[in-house]
């Protein structure tokens, strides 16, 4: 029998048709491993932009680190927990956020106006009102203000006792948390260092890497700080921190509440690319994770700050019933030097 050899019986035109299919599955493959690439590189590029634009904005120096209360709330007992819940601090329990973006932050303080106590941005502006400080942290927004409260001296007994508890007598953040730590029951030691880390974590410290402790002076003798107004004072802490922050100097600290102007900022803020669960307080929703995808998720949006203001009638009313508060807080004063001036006039009469 005689072997054909299928080579030599092929035609030129067919080993033509048979090398050109060949080379465009070659083509295929190299331009499906070409885009594959491309993407890849592209991918790359996008990341390296976004890393270069956070590099060159400039961030916010601060000393309070939210991570602090986070970890010292971890380890709390069952009767700790409620001696929180009971003071009206039941948000930190949930608390989340171990750091803030620090570019946002830079952004939303020097945006902050204290003259009109606003977030002011393109035309957009933000009021910071109670109303808005106790939905971000849920905390008491009536009662005795901390500053008619008596400060006990820095020898007082229980003061003293409890400062020579802190890991070599240092007042900070991190002894706060230890001492937190350390305790196990609601002790002195517990009270004081949770007012202590709150205070300096979350309202204000003072200049020089201090901390400010004349707060915990002030409740070292109230039992039930729940009936203290919480909100009133971290008002006060927004409106007079900003005048000692310098936003064109790298070495100057931000002193004050800034995870609360970061929060009111992102509530009241359309960021489309984000889809978050909205829930109050507003401390509960977000986490470290979260705020760090709103700063890049603004950034790919076109910057900080464009998108739309939402909740605006929101904010026209909590204004309207700020207005009336304070209308009623005039006349009630005017009230109560009419009475005095009544009874001087029938006394002397």
């Amino acid at each position: 029998m005689k072997l054909i050899d299928e080579s030599a019986t092929t035609t030129p035109k067919a080993k033509e048709k048979k090398v050109t299919k060949i080379k465009e599955g070659k083509r295929k493959t190299n331009s499906g491993e070409n885009r594959a690439a491309i993407k890849k590189q592209k991918t790359v590029k996008e990341q390296k932009t976004m890393k270069d634009i956070l590099k060159e904005l400039p961030s916010i120096n601060t000393r309070s680190t939210p991570g602090l209360m986070t970890d010292a709330v971890s380890s709390l007992t069952s009767e700790q927990k409620d001696w929180v819940k009971r003071m009206g601090f039941k948000a930190f329990l949930k608390i989340n956020i171990k750091s803030i973006p620090l570019k946002l932050c830079h952004f939303v303080l020097k945006h902050y106006d204290e003259g009109t106590n606003s977030i002011l941005i393109k035309g957009k502006r933000i009021k910071i009102t109670k109303e808005k400080i106790h939905k971000v942290f849920g905390l008491p927004k009536t009662g005795k203000s901390l500053f008619d409260l008596d400060k006990v001296s820095e020898d007082h007994q229980v003061f003293d006792g409890w400062m020579k508890e802190l890991e070599d007598g240092k007042a900070n953040a991190t002894n706060y948390k230890k001492i937190i730590q350390k305790s196990e029951q609601v002790d002195m030691n517990f009270k004081l260092g949770f007012i202590a880390l709150f205070v300096n974590t979350f309202a204000e410290s003072i200049p020089m890497g201090t901390n400010n402790l004349v707060p915990v002076r002030a409740l070292v003798e109230v039992d039930d700080i729940s009936k203290i107004d919480w909100c009133a004072y971290l008002l006060y802490c927004v409106k007079n921190s900003k005048g000692r922050w310098h936003p064109d100097d790298p070495k100057c600290y931000y002193k004050g509440p800034m995870l609360l102007l970061l929060l009111i900022y992102c509530d009241e803020i359309e960021c489309k690319l984000q889809k978050i669960e909205r829930k109050t307080p507003l401390v509960t929703m977000w986490t470290t994770d979260k705020l760090k995808e709103r700063q890049s998720f603004e950034i790919e949006a076109g910057g900080f700050g464009v998108g739309n203001l939402i909740e605006q009638s929101s904010n026209l009313e909590l204004e309207k019933n700020e207005n009336q508060d304070t209308r009623i807080e005039v006349y009630s004063k005017y009230n109560i030097l009419l009475n005095y001036v009544l009874e001087y006039i029938l006394i002397i009469s």
